[in-house]
């Protein structure tokens, strides 16, 4: 764009633009998060709805995908595995 225009931000610029400049870079915040729910899954349901209410909402879109793809269901097999564990 001629006249200085500054270039329009991409979709990865503005969804970093909440976090401070000291701040991680959202890809390895991203990255981060998305194992702490790996883990949270592994402790079962409970733990994992826990985990993921208390994220903000901009990392909840970002990672709705990988938590209904990959957590959730881990997540209902530990607590299903825990469940008949009690029962016998």
């Amino acid at each position: 764009a001629k006249g200085g225009a500054a270039p329009a931000k991409t979709t990865a610029q503005t969804a970093g633009s909440d976090f401070d400049d000291n701040a991680e870079d959202i890809t390895d915040k991203v990255s981060r998060v998305d194992g702490e729910l790996a883990a949270a899954a592994e402790k079962g349901w409970p733990v994992l709805k826990a985990a993921w209410e208390a994220l903000d909402a901009d990392l909840q879109d970002i990672l709705r995908a990988g938590l209904n793809q990959r957590h959730k269901p881990r997540a209902a097999e530990v607590s299903r595995a825990a469940k008949e564990g009690a029962a016998a």
